[in-house]
């Protein structure tokens, strides 16, 4: 919900922006949802919300953040009927709940995406390799 133009969510899970379909006129329009970066407002993306497919409400479904933080967001309704705009604005609160490590560590606020995954995982194996060659060249001398 949003309560004075902010709202909070879980940035660690994909994201459905839902507007009940009843709360707008019966008109051609169009709805777009612009997002600022965190720590770079020059960086921005935008989408569409569409009607789904019961008509219930107009939506739009992104991913999971990138990261936790404050993202500003601009909400624009083109009504091509009357030939108007309507804006509003507000923050979303991207958190990530504690993840704490089975060694106790606690990495609060921190998230892995799958390509910081799948980098840490290459250069583990790497290393892995190297040590695994070292080791090799020790025993032969």
């Amino acid at each position: 919900p949003v309560v004075d133009g902010r709202v909070d969510i879980r940035g660690d899970r994909n994201l459905t922006i839902s507007i009940d379909y009843e709360k707008m006129p019966e008109i051609l329009k169009t709805i777009a949802v612009t997002m600022y970066d965190p720590a770079d407002t020059s960086k921005t993306f935008s989408f569409l919300l569409r009607v789904n497919a019961d008509k219930t409400a107009y939506q739009a479904h992104i991913g999971a953040f990138e990261r936790p933080g404050t993202y500003q967001f601009a909400l624009a309704i083109l009504d091509y009927k009357n030939q108007g705009l309507a804006s509003a604005a507000g923050v979303l609160i991207a958190t990530v709940p504690n993840l704490v490590m089975s060694n106790g560590l606690n990495f609060e606020g921190f998230a892995f995406g799958m390509c910081d995954v799948f980098w840490a995982i290459l250069v583990l194996l790497v290393l892995l390799a190297l040590m695994f060659v070292s080791v090799r060249r020790k025993v032969r001398v």
